[in-house]
């Protein structure tokens, strides 16, 4: 599941565009660089310190916050909020 994604962290915010993949209580978020991928961010379903669901201009974000980073995942596409939905709120 490709879609966009903000991460906050010490009042910067970087943007990207990734490729979400969420198995066995692991979010992997796997950057593109170009033609290449950055090293994916691993995060811990179950070490995860907030998470919520919020409107931005009328799309679903998933909102979340890790070691001391907070996550935005923007709805994109067909399914991309049911997905996200399904597997990190109704964990």
């Amino acid at each position: 599941m490709n879609t966009y994604f903000a991460i906050i962290f010490h009042n910067q915010t970087q943007y990207g565009y990734a490729n979400i993949k969420i198995t066995n209580q692991l979010l992997s978020l796997k950057q593109y660089l170009g033609f290449r991928w950055k090293r994916p961010i691993q995060i811990d379903l179950s070490q995860i310190d907030q998470i919520e669901s919020r409107n931005f201009l009328g799309a679903t974000t998933i909102n979340l916050k890790y070691q001391d980073k907070t996550y935005i995942l923007f709805e994109n596409g067909l399914g991309v909020k049911e997905y996200l939905t399904d597997k990190l709120l109704k964990t």
